[in-house]
């Protein structure tokens, strides 16, 4: 591989990677677009990975999702960790909280042991720790679909490869400010 490599220039081998992501983007987007068409409530996670991340790339790309494919919010039902509900208003009307689950330290107990079995920290594939982590928080759901992290890490995957540039995320995600949420029982003043 070293040689062919060194036979093969850069930019010819940047531009033969950046076909194949779009190439790979355009069979997800398929599957986004199949996705959207049902009527299941589609679950979307659960994010068990970094804060970073969930701001950086998950909520930017579940928003684009959602206005991409003209989804209502009230199909989409984020399950994340940590009180981040808010992150995911306007475009997602549903929220499951993890640590409504399991105590942090039963999280954090389970959650090494996905590294273990995953072998890094960002979720590349679906387990059997979050599906045990859906069934229970969306056991009240009766038709659900799940849009797992592992798309968009395979969407963004030749950004962080850097086989194509920052427009690539961009293209793919939805950049918006929060709207500004008072804290439980906050009267403003008269």
């Amino acid at each position: 591989m070293g040689a062919l490599k060194a036979l093969v220039p850069h930019a010819v081998r940047r531009g033969i990677s950046a076909q194949v992501a779009r190439v790979q983007a355009a069979r997800l987007e398929r599957n986004l677009a199949a996705l959207a068409s049902g009527h299941d409530t589609i679950v979307a996670g659960p994010w068990l990975g970094e804060v970073g991340f969930e701001l950086l790339y998950w909520v930017p790309f579940l928003r684009w999702f959602a206005a991409r494919f003209h989804v209502a919010p009230e199909r989409l039902l984020v399950v994340s960790r940590g009180g981040t509900a808010a992150w995911y208003r306007p475009f997602a009307a549903n929220y499951r909280e993890i640590f409504d689950y399991l105590t942090p330290e039963e999280f954090r107990r389970r959650h090494d042991e996905r590294l273990v079995a995953n072998g890094e920290q960002k979720q590349t594939q679906v387990l059997a720790f979050e599906r045990q982590v859906l069934r229970e928080l969306t056991e009240d759901v009766e038709h659900r679909s799940m849009l797992h992290p592992s798309t968009m890490y395979g969407l963004f995957n030749p950004f962080w490869w850097r086989h194509v540039d920052e427009q690539w995320v961009h293209s793919h995600g939805t950049y918006g400010r929060f709207a500004p949420t008072p804290p439980p029982g906050f009267t403003p003043p008269a």
